[in-house]
């Protein structure tokens, strides 16, 4: 099977060629055009690319379903801003669910 990822020719020939300057250490890390099987189960990789997936993307389905995941996201988002206080400067942790305290909480210096 033909890897569609696979690293131009001139690539692998430049990595040749400067090989032998590189440290040993590194030269090891640097790996070209691996079975994409071994970092992504193959029930979640399209066949095109060796996996068991066969993903068709069907935008009446996914849109709406992304749009609506994005709305109730920003609803939240706005929900905790408001709690919070409506302070400008709140802190990201807070606003999207996290353990940081809204500012209001804190004591000042």
């Amino acid at each position: 099977m033909l890897n569609k990822l696979a690293v131009p020719w001139y690539i692998t020939t430049f990595f040749k060629l400067i090989s032998p300057f590189i440290d040993p250490v590194t030269k090891d890390k640097m790996v070209f055009n691996q079975d994409l099987r071994n970092y992504v189960p193959p029930s979640q990789l399209d066949k095109a690319y060796g996996g068991d997936a066969d993903f068709e993307y069907d935008h009446s389905i996914y849109w709406p379903a992304l749009d609506q995941l994005c709305r109730d996201r920003r609803a939240m988002y706005y929900k905790r801003w408001v709690e919070g206080g409506q302070q400008i400067g709140e802190y990201e942790a807070y606003l999207r669910g996290g353990d940081q305290a809204p500012l209001k909480d804190e004591v000042p210096l």
